[in-house]
């Protein structure tokens, strides 16, 4: 694994970010999660502004269908607002159960938000916590899941020419050599407090290129929590670099 170059731990980041959208559903909004991320790059010394357009078990093809209300009002926003990045955050099930329909939406995503200037990143989830009804109903582990998503997500941003936000790689880190940090809420797909700060922290890597190890904003979460989480979010952005 290649760690961060010296530049990318000085603080220099990886393009110039001034503002953010966020497309998803509750996986992004849990926790006000954009508004995490938004602290942290403010405790890192960016000035960044970071908006989001979700709904409740959205998918990405519902921005594309003319017949829905997120269509027009994700019309209206880019219409109205310049974002240098926009992060794509697919229904939490079907990358892995539907890996072409994932790439499909994304892809058309992506013809649409290009051209406008924006650098288009994809929001890799995690495998659901067992026991779990949507393990049971496919069959999946946790790990089978995780590995699923993470197999899609990859191949999207490949295909796609597209960052990947390794949110899920992150997860799994936590959840093998830390079980005593709680990433989920009790319904076992949800993120919990640390695991929304975890996300947002892994957006801070791998969009500004700089660990956020040594970050003072902890969300509120305990000093050392943070700090695993932290080091966690580093060693998943660095992943991408291996």
């Amino acid at each position: 694994m290649e760690p961060m170059t010296p530049q990318q731990k000085s603080g220099a980041a990886a393009f110039p970010v001034g503002s953010v959208l966020f497309l998803g559903n509750s996986y992004t909004y849990f926790n006000e999660m954009p508004s995490l991320f938004a602290a942290a790059a403010h405790a890192g010394g960016y000035d960044v502004q970071a908006e989001s357009l979700t709904r409740g078990g959205c998918f990405l093809r519902q921005f594309l269908d003319p017949a829905d209300p997120l269509y027009e009002k994700l019309h209206i926003l880019l219409s109205e607002k310049r974002f240098d990045a926009v992060v794509l955050q697919e229904q939490s099930v079907l990358p892995a159960a539907e890996p072409d329909a994932f790439l499909d939406a994304a892809r058309t995503l992506c013809g649409h938000l290009r051209p406008l200037g924006a650098r288009i990143f994809l929001y890799q989830t995690w495998g659901r916590k067992e026991p779990n009804e949507i393990l049971e109903k496919h069959g999946w582990t946790h790990r089978s899941m995780t590995e699923k998503l993470a197999r899609a997500y990859t191949l999207a941003a490949k295909t796609l020419g597209c960052g990947r936000v390794p949110v899920g790689d992150a997860f799994s880190d936590i959840n093998g050599h830390f079980p005593q940090i709680e990433l989920y809420s009790k319904d076992h797909s949800h993120p919990s407090a640390a695991g929304s700060y975890l996300a947002a922290l892994c957006h801070f890597a791998v969009l500004f290129g700089q660990s956020p190890e040594k970050l003072g904003y902890t969300a509120g979460l305990p000093a050392e929590t943070a700090r695993i989480l932290q080091g966690a979010a580093t060693r998943a952005a660095e992943s991408l670099h291996a």
